[in-house]
């Protein structure tokens, strides 16, 4: 996402430890509020590739899924 938010081509919100990356063309403001937000993962089930099995196998063993 950076990538394109240096581009031009975009804004997003990041937690606050990307902003002490090197980003050139990128500029970092601090939120008034804080966000507070669950993650969810998204994934085709039908997905060829065992990466996605083995990310969720991951989650699973840290409470996730």
């Amino acid at each position: 996402m950076l990538g394109l938010v240096a581009v031009g081509l975009g804004v997003t919100i990041v937690p606050e430890t990307i902003a002490r990356l090197p980003a050139p063309g990128v500029i970092f403001r601090p939120l008034k509020q804080r966000l507070i937000y669950e993650h969810v993962v998204i994934w085709r089930p039908t997905a060829v590739s065992p990466l996605p099995s083995a990310f969720l196998d991951g989650l699973a063993g840290s409470g996730g899924r």
